[in-house]
C-alpha cells in the first residue's frame, strides 16, 4: 500500500509539499500539484483516514444515542440529525441502547476516547449528574430539557403541550380518557409530565387502570384499548404516545365496532390518513437544532413549541 513518502520519493518533492497538494491546504504550484496528483493515481494512493484523524484531533463523526432504532419518534430525529450532519460533512453513528444504562456508559467512554467529535442524546436512562462527568471530553447535546444542568438541549415543553391537549378535551366535554406512555412514570420524564398535566386539568389523579405503560407498537395500542374498555366501558378518548400507537387503537375500534376519539403524537402520515388529532412535536426542528448546538461555544437551551393539530374531535356535552 502506497504511502505519502512513496509519492514524495517518486516526484522528488518534500512530504509537506505532497501533503498540501493531496489535502488541498496551502499553496502548491500548479505544475507541482499536477505531477503529485499523477503520482497519486499511478501508485493508487489512498489517504490513511485514521492517521488524519489522529493528527487533526477530529473524526467528523457524531454519536447519536437512541433507545430504539425502529421507533417512529426516534426515526424522525435520526433523519433530521443525519440530514444536518451530511450537509456539514459529518457522519452520524447510530448507538442504540434499549435504555440500558451500562450501554450508555460504554458510549460515553467512547466519547472520552475521542471516537466521536460529540454525542447527541435523543433519550437517556442515566442521570444528568452522571452524564455531566463526560462533558469535558466533547460536546454533549440532549433532545430534552436539561433544566439547570450546563448541557445544551433542543426540547419540547411536554407538560405544557399535554396540559393544553387535556384542556381541549375537557372543553369538549371529555372526562373518561385513557393514556398510553412509552415507559413507566418512575423512569420517564414524559410519562411524569403526562400524568401531572392530567391531574392539573381535571383535578384528579389519572386512574391506574387508564394508564397503559410500555406502549411501543400498534399492537400495544390495540392491547391498551382492550384493557381500557374492560376497566371503563364508558371510555370516551385515548391520548396515545405516538400516532403509530393511536393507529393500533383505531384498528381495535374498527374490529370491535367501538367509537373513541383518538389523539396521537408527532403528526405522522397515518394520523392524516385516519383523520385523528395529533400533537406535532416538530421533531425535524429539534433534530437539526440539536446538531447545530454541538458547535456552539456556550451552553444553549432551545425550546421548540409543540402544535396541537385538531382533526376529528367532536363535542360530547357542555363542560
Amino acid at each position: 500500500m502506497a504511502t505519502i513518502r512513496d509519492i514524495a520519493r517518486l516526484t522528488g518533492h518534500s512530504i509537506s509539499t505532497v501533503s498540501r497538494a493531496i489535502n488541498h491546504s496551502g499553496y502548491v504550484a500548479p505544475e507541482t500539484k499536477a505531477k503529485i496528483m499523477a503520482a497519486v493515481k499511478k501508485l493508487d494512493y489512498r489517504p490513511n483516514h485514521i492517521a488524519r484523524e489522529l493528527s487533526s484531533g477530529r473524526t467528523h463523526r457524531i454519536g447519536l444515542i437512541l433507545p430504539y432504532a425502529n421507533h417512529p419518534f426516534f426515526h424522525r430525529l435520526v433523519n433530521s440529525i443525519s440530514a444536518a450532519a451530511l450537509s456539514a460533512g459529518y457522519e452520524v453513528v447510530l448507538l442504540p441502547t434499549n435504555y440500558n444504562r451500562h450501554v450508555e456508559v460504554d458510549r460515553l467512554e467512547e466519547l472520552r476516547a475521542h471516537a466521536f467529535d460529540g454525542l447527541i442524546f435523543t433519550s437517556r436512562s442515566n442521570s444528568f449528574d452522571f452524564i455531566m462527568q463526560y462533558a469535558d471530553y466533547g460536546p454533549i447535546v440532549c433532545c430534552e430539557n436539561t433544566r439547570h444542568y450546563p448541557l445544551s438541549c433542543a426540547y419540547k415543553n411536554r407538560e405544557n403541550s399535554f396540559q393544553k391537549t387535556f384542556q381541549r378535551l375537557k372543553a369538549k366535554g371529555y372526562r373518561k380518557i385513557g393514556v398510553t406512555v412509552s415507559r413507566n412514570e418512575y423512569v420517564s420524564a414524559s410519562a411524569q409530565a403526562t400524568i401531572r398535566a392530567y391531574q392539573r386539568v381535571f383535578g384528579l389523579p389519572l386512574k391506574d387502570e387508564l394508564l397503559f405503560r410500555d406502549a411501543l407498537t400498534p399492537f400495544d395500542g390495540a392491547t391498551a384499548a382492550g384493557e381500557f374498555l374492560a376497566a371503563e366501558p364508558g371510555l370516551e378518548a385515548i391520548l396515545a404516545n405516538s400516532d403509530e400507537i393511536a393507529a393500533g387503537v383505531y384498528q381495535y375500534c374498527q374490529h370491535h365496532q367501538r367509537q373513541l376519539t383518538l389523539i396521537g403524537q408527532d403528526n405522522e402520515l397515518i394520523s392524516q390518513l385516519l383523520n385523528f388529532s395529533t400533537i406535532d412535536n416538530h421533531l425535524n426542528d429539534i433534530g437539526s437544532i440539536a446538531f447545530s448546538l454541538l458547535f456552539e461555544k456556550e451552553v444553549k437551551k432551545v425550546l421548540v413549541p409543540a402544535t396541537f393539530i385538531e382533526r376529528h374531535l367532536p363535542s360530547l356535552h357542555q363542560a
